[in-house]
């Protein structure tokens, strides 16, 4: 039978309604499961609560079934500390016995998908990670923090004792951290002795001890003062430092020729020594005849710990240097006779330090003996060490600080004598005796 045409008029409505329906037509698809929350690794210490989350979506939405080590979650052994709610499965109060591969299958009519998720318990006892018995010396009246690293499954609790007391130390002077680390806001001597840190969990315990030293402050006593020389006399800068004997004290002098400022503040070079003009064992500056060049408004003597700051003397003081000869000393540097070209008298050299001509020193079996002779006069002199009856112990001795001092390591009986330094230039010579 011919199919029988439709009227024009047909064509043209249906063709109106097509168009007019295009923008708000929604073709309808079936989509297979995707996800929304896929099943993690979970990582749970004893005791710890956890969960696993399967959430999919899909058209019709799909179903969630669980199974743990490839077998059916309702078929498997029960479990109090484990809920199933829906999509989710809840541990609370996670036990050893809660380790398992768990698998969540979630489908519907068009498709599925599959994640495994291993739920392990970590169950480590207490571990303590710095060292032990440490010693930590800290200054009086300053702040302080005993640290005390630990590691645990379930998270230990930590908690600080002192000399062996029962107390925890908590709370006033004492703040603990989270990390375990105990802060002394404010030490005083009642605060020194021993700490020690106590890490527990349901595994055990373990701890570690810190030993903590209260030291005196540190302050110098004796400053340099405002001083005027003539050229070619003798200085001696004076800086005495009070400190606690047991810790090692670095004194060293700064000057300020050009300051350089870094912000607000201002750097100080360290003082250039030489044979002229260096430092004592006792802290002092020595100049063995002053010149032009020493001339400065801002020198300084610092006292300084290795493991604290450093202490500063309050104000700088200054060097002024009288001259009756109009030159500066720096052009007559290479002058054949450069004293009397600087209108100098020449001298005999006299002892700064030890003063007299003899002294006796004591030092214990292994320690190292350190002799010191500084000296004035112009020329400057020079400084030799001898021992009577016999040589230097060439293996052991060591000059140091321009010749001014002998150093004798790990000093035994056959170093007992006496020592003797011979400060010499062209004007005479003197000697002082240390037994």
């Amino acid at each position: 039978m011919a199919r029988q045409q439709p009227p024009p008029w047909v064509h043209t409505a249906i063709l109106l309604c097509f168009l007019s329906l295009t923008g708000a037509i929604e073709i309808p698809m079936d989509p297979a499961p995707y996800w929304l929350d896929e099943p993690k690794n979970l990582i749970l210490a004893p005791g710890e609560d956890g969960r696993l989350v399967c959430r999919a979506n899909g058209n019709p939405k799909p179903t969630v079934q669980w199974m743990v080590n490839g077998e059916p979650l309702q078929s498997a052994p029960p479990n109090p500390n484990r809920e199933v709610a829906g999509d989710t499965i809840i541990f609370r109060d996670t036990q050893i016995s809660s380790r398992a591969v768990y698998q969540c299958n979630t489908s519907n009519e068009h498709g599925y998908l599959l994640a495994n998720a291993f739920v392990s318990v970590l169950d480590v006892p207490p571990r303590m990670l710095s060292p032990r018995n440490q010693l930590i010396r800290v200054i009086l009246y300053n702040r302080t923090r005993l640290d005390c690293p630990f590691f645990g499954s379930p998270i230990p609790t930590l908690r600080w004792f002192k000399n062996g007391q029962g107390s925890n130390l908590d709370g006033g002077n004492y703040h603990v951290y989270e990390n375990g680390s105990l802060e002394i806001k404010m030490i005083r001597k009642e605060d020194q002795g021993i700490y020690t840190c106590v890490a527990t969990n349901i595994l055990g315990k373990a701890e570690n001890q810190v030993r903590l030293e209260v030291k005196d402050p540190t302050r110098i006593y004796r400053m340099p003062e405002d001083q005027v020389a003539k050229r070619g006399t003798t200085v001696q800068l004076e800086c005495r430092v009070k400190h606690d004997p047991s810790l090692k004290l670095t004194v060293s002098w700064l000057k300020d020729d050009e300051p350089l400022y870094i912000g607000n503040s201002a750097t100080m070079e360290p003082i250039t020594q030489d044979k002229r003009v260096s430092q004592g064992h006792n802290g002092d500056l020595y100049f063995s005849n002053v010149m032009l060049q020493d001339m400065q408004t801002d020198y300084s003597c610092n006292a300084r710990f290795h493991f604290t700051h450093t202490i500063q003397q309050k104000n700088a003081f200054t060097l002024k240097v009288l001259t009756n000869n109009p030159y500066n000393d720096s052009s007559l540097r290479n002058h054949p006779d450069m004293y009397s070209a600087r209108g100098v008298a020449e001298r005999t050299p006299s002892f700064m330090y030890p003063q007299g001509t003899a002294s006796s020193q004591m030092v214990l079996r292994g320690m190292d003996l350190l002799l010191e002779c500084i000296a004035s006069g112009v020329p400057t002199p020079d400084i030799a060490w001898y021992k009577k009856g016999g040589d230097l112990p060439s293996d052991k001795a060591k000059f140091e600080n321009f010749n001014k001092a002998l150093r004798i390591t790990n000093v035994s009986e056959e170093d007992s004598g006496e020592y003797f330094c011979l400060a010499s230039n062209k004007m005479g010579s003197i000697r002082h005796t240390i037994s």
